[in-house]
Parts: C-alpha cells; structure tokens; sequence
C-alpha cells in the first residue's frame, strides 16, 4: 500500500524560503571565515607596525603598497581592523538571525 502526502502551496513557499536561507548561511560562514582571517592579518600587521623601528613604512592598500610614517600607518592599520571586526558583527548578526528563521520554519513542518 503506498502513501503520498500533498505538499501545500504554503508548505512549497516554506521549503523554499528555508532553501534561501541555507544558501545564504553557507554564503555568511565562508564570509565570516574570510573576514576572521583579514583581521587576523591585520592584527598581526598591527603587531609588526609597533616593533617597528624605522620611520617609515610600506601598507598596502587595495593593490599596491603606499610607503607613509610609523603612526600614520598604525592609524590606518587600527581603522582598517575596527572596520573589519564591525564587518564581522554584521555578517554574525546575520547568520544568528538566519537561523532564528530556519529554526522556525523547521517548527512550523513539524507541526
């Protein structure tokens, strides 16, 4: 004896909608690991930037290093990684939210 369940036209737009959202879980987790790694890189940047005892040094910027002082440098260096730590709360704050809404699409099925 075979059984079928009907999926409902509410029941496919669930599907659907936690669909995208998994997508994008995945998407935020490499984003995440990314940007875990840019501040890594740049706290280490930071580090060298203090023991450094010459006046001058090279940052790079974009695709190409500027050459500028000491302090200008671990200026621009500190901003660069109060940028990315601010980027990375954003991307966690995403990813939490999104698995709130998984989480209740995955509630309403089990009803």
């Amino acid at each position: 004896m075979s059984t079928t369940n009907e999926v409902t036209w509410e029941d496919q737009q669930r599907i659907c909608a936690f669909s995208r959202m998994n997508a994008r879980h995945h998407e935020l987790n490499a984003e995440i690991k990314t940007k875990e790694k840019q501040i890594d890189d740049l706290d280490e940047a930071s580090t060298e930037l203090v023991v450094n005892d010459e006046d001058e040094t090279c940052v790079l910027v974009g695709e190409c290093f500027v050459k500028m002082d000491n302090d200008a440098a671990e200026g621009k260096v500190e901003k660069m990684l109060a940028e990315a730590r601010e980027g990375l709360e954003k991307l966690k704050t995403e990813r939490k939210v999104l698995r709130e809404g998984m989480e209740e699409l995955k509630q309403v099925r089990r009803r």
